[in-house]
């Protein structure tokens, strides 16, 4: 596939510019969300810095639940790309971590890839201070 044709996921985007970058490096079915209004809505102001001739059709933002994605997005994403959002998730506990694991499965295309990116470092790669 081109770059362009790629259909991405960034869950959890918060105030990232990663899914600006992703834009302004050619790939343009993208899709983000979070469970803040707030991000999503500086998502938005950060995509107004793109030239006035961009096509955002194929941009989707929403405010979303990892744990219960829009069952519309089923076998969706050729690649997911999430940044911390699976941290904060597993943080909180409950059987969450789990659950939204199973929801990027779920989205994901049966070939698709997800890209984690953790800034947790595990108790036996820490060094004292």
């Amino acid at each position: 596939l081109e770059k362009s044709q790629l259909s991405i996921l960034v869950p959890g985007c918060g105030n990232d510019p990663l899914l600006l970058d992703l834009y302004n490096a050619g790939y343009r079915n993208l899709a983000a969300f979070d469970y803040s209004s707030g991000a999503i809505e500086r998502q938005r102001e950060l995509l107004e810095y793109l030239p006035m001739s961009s096509d955002l059709d194929n941009v989707d933002l929403r405010v979303e639940d990892a744990r219960s994605l829009p069952q519309e997005w089923g076998d969706t994403f050729d690649v997911i790309i999430e940044k911390g959002a699976l941290d904060a998730i597993y943080l909180s506990g409950d059987g969450n971590f789990e659950q939204s694991v199973k929801e990027f499965a779920r989205v994901a295309k049966k070939e698709g890839l997800c890209i984690s990116c953790s800034g947790v470092v595990p108790e036996a790669l820490r060094r004292d201070g």
